[in-house]
């Protein structure tokens, strides 16, 4: 096909058909094409490439004289108030959008998804057929006409997952401070137990030759005996609990 018979905004790159101005010369626009149709005549902007034709489109929605409206309003004036009922319906149809729909700034630059919807369905609606982008050229049209836009966010990591498992943290010197005092508090009781468990074994031995040789006394040195060696048995018993206690304090860091 004849470039001369091609739709007029794939003939000139520029998929809005938009008129020259700030948006087009911005993108690299320095000529135009002049229309005569039955509603009279218009201008259409020229663009080295079509990419760069988009980025204007993009650029020029986004402008404070579209944005804020409803799309249908907003669509009124980007085509001047002709065939606006069969516009909104390709939108509605293709471009993810409806009548009532608020044309933001937000929506534009930061939801390439919907941006690109809603220009890919404008620029069937001015070429009355498929206008000749791939999608990789659409979104890098997005990107050189909002090349400060926020990436899209990123889902969080999910904390639990197994390829996601980080390493312990290392201990801090308090922990690792304790840990010392814990240990050498641990040594200190275990040597005292030791030495508590050496002289019972002694004050036991003496007990019992001191028993062998006066048997005899066997009501009397018998009863003496039983409350002294109970008492004997709670002392050491009391010892041994109240060491226990403080080598497992030491041990749960609290020593």
């Amino acid at each position: 096909m004849s470039q001369s018979r091609l739709p007029a905004s794939i003939r000139n790159k520029n998929p809005g058909a938009q008129y020259p101005g700030k948006s087009a010369k911005k993108f690299g626009s320095t000529s135009h094409e002049v229309l005569m149709s039955k509603d009279g005549r218009h201008l259409i902007a020229t663009f080295p490439t079509h990419v760069q034709g988009a980025a204007a489109m993009f650029d020029l929605l986004a402008s404070k004289g579209y944005t804020g409206r409803k799309i249908q309003d907003a669509i009124t004036k980007w085509c001047g108030g002709f065939y606006v009922s069969t516009y909104i319906k390709v939108l509605e149809s293709q471009g993810g959008v409806s009548r009532n729909t608020i044309l933001t700034r937000e929506l534009l630059e930061n939801n390439p998804d919907a941006a690109v919807a809603l220009c890919k369905a404008m620029a069937v609606q001015e070429a009355g057929r498929e206008y000749p982008m791939t999608d990789a050229e659409w979104r890098q049209a997005h990107a050189m006409a909002f090349p400060d836009a926020e990436p899209a966010e990123e889902k969080a990591p999910d904390t639990f997952s197994p390829d996601n498992d980080l390493p312990s943290p290392k201990p801090t010197t308090r922990v690792i401070e304790t840990a010392k005092r814990s240990r050498t508090i641990q040594a200190v009781l275990l040597s005292a137990l030791g030495a508590l468990v050496s002289a019972f074994n002694e004050v036991i031995a003496v007990a019992l030759d001191a028993s062998a040789k006066v048997s005899e006394w066997s009501s009397i040195t018998g009863t003496y005996g039983m409350i002294k060696g109970l008492g004997l048995a709670l002392v050491i018993g009391g010892t041994v609990w109240a060491i226990q206690r403080r080598l497992s304090d030491a041990a749960n860091g609290r020593s």
